[in-house]
C-alpha cells in the first residue's frame, strides 16, 4: 500500500509539473512495453505457458498502467476542461490511491466483483441495447435446443466472432432481458473470459468485472471450472478482430485448439455460438484491410499487448442488430490429462461441423442483408 500511495503522490506531481510530465510519461511508456514483452505477462493475454506472472510483477505493471493514464489524460485534455473541472491536489491523490486499491484487487482472477443481480438491472443494459441496435431493435438471445441448457452439466461456450469489441454477445449472454433465460438455465454459474489487457483499461475493468467477465488465462479459466462455473470463451481472440468486417464471417478457428483440450481435460460439453450482427456493432473499415498507418498501429498494439485497437467509426449510427444463437452442446469425454492429438483433432472437428451448421441455419433469419452465407476460416 505504501508504495501504491508514494508512486500515486510522484504522479500528481509531475502531473502538476508540466516539464517533469513531458519527461515521465514517455519513461514510464517504454518501461510498461518492455517488460510487458519481455516478461510476456500481456504478451498473448493467455499465459500459454500456463504460468502466471509473480503477484509483484502483476501489481508494479498495473500500477506502471495506471500512471500512465493518469499522466496522458492530464497532457491530452484540454486546459479549458481542467478549468472547468478544477481538482485540488489534495483531494486528488486520496481518490487516486483509493481507486488504485481496487485497481490491483486481482479480481479479474478471482471474480470476487461480479455481482449477479447486474443482469436483471435493466437501465444499463437497455442503454447500451439501444446504442448498439438498429432503428432501436431489441438485442435477443436465441435458443436452438427449445429449452434452456440444464444446470446440472458445465459448459465451454464457444464465441463467434470477437468483432472489433464484443459488446452485443456481452450483452446477450451476460443480462436477462434479451431472452437470455431461454436459452441458459436461470442458475447456471458462467464466467466469461477476456484478454489479460482489457482489465488495464479503468471503466472497461469495472464493466466487465460487474458482469462476471475474469481473465481468460489458462490456469484462471481452470480454477474457475473446477470451482463449479461454466465458461464463455472468445475462441479467435483479438486475432479475430484484425479480421472483422461487415457481412463477413471470417474467423480465427483452424488453428485454435487450446478449448478442445480445456473441454477434455474437464469433461466440458461445448457449446457452438455465434452472434449476427457483431462484425457490424462497431466499425472499424477501411482500417481491417492491412493497409494504412491505423491498420499498422492496431498490429504494433496486438504484438505488444495482445490487443487488437484500431481507430474505429464511433458512434455505430445503430447499423446493427445482434442476435445470439446458441447451438446445441456437443459431448466430450472427460479424459483428465490423457488425451491424444487424434482425440483433439476429433472433437475439433465435431465442433467446426457444428458450428457451421449453426451458422447457415441461421444467416437466412439473422445475418441481414448482403451476409456472408457460410463461414470462413482464415486462420
Amino acid at each position: 500500500m505504501e508504495f501504491v500511495i508514494a508512486a500515486l503522490s510522484s504522479v500528481g506531481a509531475a502531473a502538476c509539473d508540466e516539464t517533469t510530465a513531458s519527461y515521465a510519461l514517455p519513461a514510464l511508456v517504454c518501461l510498461f512495453l518492455s517488460v510487458a514483452y519481455k516478461q510476456k505477462h500481456l504478451l498473448g493475454t493467455t499465459y500459454s505457458n500456463g504460468v502466471l506472472p509473480s503477484r509483484v510483477l502483476d501489481v508494479a505493471s498495473r500500477i506502471v498502467a495506471l500512471c500512465i493514464i493518469i499522466l496522458a489524460t492530464r497532457r491530452l485534455t484540454p486546459a479549458i476542461v481542467l478549468r472547468w473541472l478544477p481538482l485540488p491536489r489534495w483531494l486528488t491523490l486520496p481518490l487516486l490511491a483509493a481507486y488504485a486499491t481496487t485497481y490491483v484487487d486481482h479480481a479479474e482472477a478471482t471474480g470476487s466483483a461480479h455481482q449477479p443481480a447486474a443482469r436483471y438491472e435493466r437501465k444499463l443494459s437497455r442503454l447500451i441495447a439501444w446504442a448498439l441496435s438498429h432503428k432501436a431493435r431489441q438485442c435477443a438471445c436465441v435458443a436452438t435446443t427449445g429449452a434452456p441448457l440444464p444446470a446440472d452439466r458445465q459448459y465451454l461456450f464457444g464465441l463467434h466472432p470477437h468483432g472489433t469489441m464484443p459488446f452485443g454477445c456481452l450483452l446477450n449472454l451476460g443480462t436477462s432481458f434479451t431472452q437470455r433465460d431461454g436459452a441458459i438455465a436461470r442458475d447456471l454459474p458462467l464466467k466469461f473470459g477476456a484478454a489479460t489487457g482489457c482489465f488495464y483499461v479503468p471503466i472497461m475493468r469495472e464493466l466487465f468485472l460487474r458482469w462476471g467477465v475474469v481473465d481468460a488465462s489458462r490456469p484462471i479459466i481452470s480454477r474457475h471450472i473446477a470451482n463449479g462455473s461454466s465458461v464463455a470463451l472468445y475462441i479467435g481472440g483479438s486475432a479475430e478482430a484484425a479480421h472483422a468486417k461487415r457481412a463477413a464471417a471470417d474467423l480465427v478457428l483452424r488453428k485454435r485448439k487450446g478449448f478442445v483440450t480445456l473441454a477434455l481435460e474437464h469433461g466440458l460439453s461445448l457449446v457452438p455460438v455465434y452472434t449476427f450482427g457483431e462484425n457490424s456493432c462497431i466499425g472499424i473499415e477501411p482500417y481491417n484491410d492491412g493497409l494504412g498507418l491505423g491498420y499498422g498501429v492496431a498490429a504494433l498494439t496486438k504484438l505488444l499487448l495482445g490487443l487488437w485497437l484500431c481507430p474505429t467509426y464511433l458512434p455505430c449510427g445503430r447499423q446493427c442488430e445482434c442476435t445470439t444463437v446458441v447451438g446445441a452442446p456437443i459431448d466430450v469425454p472427460r479424459k483428465g490429462p490423457d488425451f491424444s492429438a487424434a482425440d483433439v483433432e476429433e472433437v475439433h472437428a465435431r465442433y467446426v461441423r457444428a458450428l457451421e451448421k449453426l451458422y447457415a441455419d441461421n444467416v437466412g433469419a439473422f445475418g441481414g442483408v448482403g451476409a456472408t452465407r457460410e463461414i470462413r476460416s482464415v486462420l
